[in-house]
């Protein structure tokens, strides 16, 4: 019977530490479940800026490249307008020497 009440106590003795170690790693786990929340937070407001800021950036592009294509059209236009008037005195100047 001593026997058998010894092993019940060791038994229990080694239940009760395995239960405070499951407790202890319980609140581990839960301290780093806290903290990967935080995280994933800090993560998702970091990713939320820097989209934000790439679409600004992606949206100031668009606008200055919109711009330089009409100043380059408009360039277009003036060298177009240049080589019209050009040609038409060269015409011009062509009759007047063949008179």
């Amino acid at each position: 019977w001593e026997v058998a009440s010894s092993q019940a106590e060791s038994t229990r003795k080694n239940l009760v530490a395995t239960v405070d170690e499951l407790r202890e790693l319980n609140t581990d786990m839960k301290l780093k479940l806290e903290a990967a929340k935080k995280e994933k937070v800090s993560l998702d407001q970091r990713y939320q800026d820097l989209q934000s800021a790439v679409e600004t950036e992606i949206g100031e592009l668009k606008e200055k490249l919109a711009k330089q294509k009409g100043d380059f059209q408009a360039e277009i236009l003036t060298w177009s307008t240049k080589c019209s008037t050009l040609n038409a005195l060269s015409k011009e100047n062509a009759r007047h020497y063949s008179e």
